[in-house]
């Protein structure tokens, strides 16, 4: 369950990743990029580096498909 995720364990430091010296809105912007990245790099996959045929798949432009791949130096 999603709160077992972010409930911190007895002993632990803190849910995996926390940074306390990071704001909300920094630490939610890397947790969202991470994930940007990883969906970016596994959609180019599954179209084996189509650009075109991964955007249309993830319905969204072509060439904001390109943008994000360069950002994350992929391809």
């Amino acid at each position: 369950e999603v709160q077992d995720e972010v409930r911190e364990k007895p002993g632990s430091t803190g849910p995996r990743g926390f940074d306390p010296g990071h704001s909300f809105t920094e630490a939610k912007e890397t947790w969202v990029a991470q994930r940007e990245e990883v969906y970016v790099r596994q959609l180019l996959d599954a179209h084996e580096g189509n650009v075109s045929q991964a955007a249309r798949a993830a319905r969204m432009d072509r060439k904001y498909l390109h943008k994000l791949a360069r950002r994350y130096g992929i391809k």
